[in-house]
């Protein structure tokens, strides 16, 4: 079978169902996204130098780590200035059939837990902003004027 899973008895109250509230929606970087990350490391001079200085002395950025050839702030994938890059991972986490169009707070909270870029939280606004399918089916929210 494809598939590698083992099954696991559990005894009386720790047998439970987790319930909607309580599950944690995880997603992580397909091998093409992270591939073509790594390629684009290699042309960006800033990362190639904050790289450089973490082999060097891994204390030397908090919060930045190189680890299994793979630069990760605070545990998530770094990206450089890649606007194609970070449209592509945006329409991922957003549109497709992960994102299910879900809004600015849900598309930003799935990309926290996978990548880190400077600005993250303005590209995804404006992002949803422009999403087609998002404004064609967004609900208003505003009382009716009613009689003036």
């Amino acid at each position: 079978m494809k598939f590698d899973f083992s099954i696991q008895y559990k005894q009386g109250a720790e047998n439970v169902v987790a319930d909607a509230l309580s599950r944690v929606e995880f997603v992580e970087c397909h091998n093409l996204v992270t591939s073509k990350i790594q390629n684009l490391w290699s042309s960006n001079h800033t990362l190639q130098k904050l790289i450089s200085e973490i082999v060097k002395d891994p204390s030397s950025h908090k919060y930045y780590t190189w680890l299994n050839g793979e630069i990760r702030r605070k545990g998530r994938l770094a990206i450089g200035n890649y606007l194609n890059l970070r449209k592509y991972i945006l329409h991922w986490l957003h549109a497709f059939a992960i994102g299910r169009h879900s809004g600015r707070h849900a598309t930003l909270q799935r990309l926290k837990i996978v990548v880190y870029w400077k600005g993250m939280h303005k590209d995804v606004q404006l992002f949803v902003q422009q999403c087609i399918t998002c404004q064609q089916y967004k609900y208003d929210n505003t009382t009716s004027p009613g009689l003036l």
